[in-house]
């Protein structure tokens, strides 16, 4: 975790857990189905990561290069139209993010105290967002936390499906 991935209406600055941006030139959508978040390792001295929230963007034109998404038909990191961002920097993004709701996610901290080496209570959230959510061309959808903080660690990812305009 890094203290940029709190949550920021500055887009230009900001870097999502994890987060999935449509290219403007794109001729497909990306509809999102489900969401995984968990955190991993909360160290006693770290700062509580808050709550998780889900922020947007349209009409965007992020230049960062991001992380070839695993494609689910062939396993292999290449055939998706959309760029996959995590923990990278929103280059070229401009204007505001919003925010579009809280993501579902277990903090432990609130639920156990704190936790320290191996005491139990990571547990992964998978929320069926079921195509509620439609990212067109320019969009971006990503996962931020609540707090600032620089030690805890998460697992996230997002599964879509991109079909036409």
């Amino acid at each position: 975790m890094l203290s940029v991935n709190l949550f920021s209406t500055a887009i230009a600055t900001s870097q999502p857990i994890v987060g999935l941006y449509n290219p403007l030139t794109n001729n497909k959508n990306a509809f999102i189905l489900k969401a995984y978040i968990g955190i991993t390792a909360y160290p006693a001295a770290a700062t509580n990561p808050g709550g998780f929230l889900w922020q947007v963007a349209s009409g965007q034109s992020i230049t960062q290069a991001g992380t070839a998404p695993i494609n689910h038909s062939t396993l292999k990191a290449s055939g998706s139209g959309m760029i996959g961002l995590v923990n990278q920097a929103l280059t070229g993004a401009t204007g505001s993010l919003l925010v579009l709701r809280p993501a579902p996610a277990d903090n432990p901290n609130a639920v156990q105290g704190t936790l320290t080496g191996d005491t139990p209570g990571y547990q992964m959230i998978e929320e069926q967002i079921e195509g509620a959510v439609v990212i067109p061309p320019g969009g971006f959808f990503g996962l931020y936390t609540g707090l600032t903080g620089t030690t805890s660690t998460f697992s996230a990812g997002l599964t879509w499906a991109e079909l036409p305009v």
